[in-house]
């Protein structure tokens, strides 16, 4: 967000959506003849402001004003482009496309999976290369279990489910012959949810039963849903899901946690782009856009946009938030993000 000097916080009339921070105050007389820049675009709303200026009467020159900030800085690591040593791992980079990305319950690590069959550990405080797990199919989704050092479960994009020793990275227990799975997500039982596109359907696993399937969550309208991303509303347990392609326009659902269809949170969203979802502790929902360039949403949990990353972003897919809040995402074309300003 930016502000010129003098420049008060806002226009005295919110728009429709209003957001977050909203203060309702007239320019300041300091501020006459000052442009102020609004991340609203009333009534767009698009995040891409405009500038209004500050008029003698303390009035602005236009509707708008600051409805959220703009967040625009953000660290990458684990580029796709770093080079693989000869004979060796590829010690800095995650290479192919990262599909899946994982901030650890302790806080220390941080875990991309791309589609080489590998998961990289970096360290969640400088990004520094960690080690990295090998010989995975396809994995395409990261979670993990309850507990400090839970065990991780992994996705396979081919119809896999595996559960790994965490941090040693070896195998517990694997499921072959499912439908394609991308994000996972654990619920407060400790049990496992699985977004699949082919499958329309998000499914909550048993991971204590081999993951046998407890419960299939569906669209009750006549547009199967194609989720890829799901996250678990840690004040009410409801399960969100992503709808990726087959509604226009895209969208947020939300069942209850026994599987009930229960109303669409968040619409309006551009076909084939809805990819990852992540929720933190206050319920605040982050949503990857996949496009170019693509976007990093945050939404209130009324489904209210309130925040908008301002970096540039190739094709984001993954999204995950971290304990601290902070937020990973990762990028089809170059890697992954560190993100501490939504």
């Amino acid at each position: 967000m930016q502000v010129l000097p003098g420049c008060a916080d806002g226009p005295a009339t919110a728009p429709p959506e209003g957001g977050w921070p909203w203060n309702v105050k007239p320019c300041a007389s300091a501020a006459v003849g000052q442009q102020c820049f609004t991340t609203c675009n009333w009534p767009a709303y698009d995040g891409s402001g405009y500038y209004v200026t500050c008029l003698p009467d303390g009035s602005w020159s236009g509707p708008g004003g600051f409805c959220f900030p703009l967040c625009a800085s953000g660290r990458a690591f684990a580029k796709v482009s770093d080079p693989i040593a000869s004979g060796g791992p590829r010690r800095s980079g995650i290479g192919g496309i990262p599909y899946a990305i994982l901030p650890t319950n302790d806080g220390a690590s941080v875990l991309v999976a791309n589609d080489f069959g590998r998961v990289a550990i970096y360290s969640a405080r400088d990004l520094s290369y960690q080690g990295e797990w090998t010989g995975l199919t396809g994995p395409s989704g990261l979670a993990q279990a309850p507990g400090a050092n839970g065990n991780v479960y992994v996705a396979g994009y081919r119809g896999d489910l595996i559960e790994v020793d965490f941090p040693v990275g070896n195998t517990v227990q694997s499921k072959t012959g499912l439908n394609a799975l991308w994000q996972l997500a654990v619920d407060s039982a400790g049990k496992l949810l699985g977004a699949s596109d082919s499958g329309a359907a998000v499914t909550r696993y048993d991971p204590a039963s081999n993951f046998a399937v407890l419960t299939a969550f569906t669209s009750p309208d006549l547009n199967l849903i194609q989720p890829y991303g799901v996250a678990v509303d840690p004040r009410t347990g409801n399960v969100l899901a992503t709808d990726y392609a087959n509604r226009w326009p895209g969208r947020v659902v939300a069942h209850s946690s026994g599987g009930t269809f229960l109303r669409e949170v968040v619409t309006g969203l551009p076909l084939n782009t809805a990819a990852g979802l992540a929720l933190d502790a206050a319920s605040n929902m982050y949503l990857a856009l996949n496009d170019v360039p693509g976007s990093l949403l945050k939404y209130g949990s009324s489904g209210r946009l309130v925040g908008k990353y301002g970096g540039a972003l190739m094709y984001p897919w993954a999204v995950a938030v971290g304990a601290d809040g902070t937020v990973w995402i990762t990028e089809g074309a170059s890697g992954a993000r560190k993100i501490t300003c939504m």
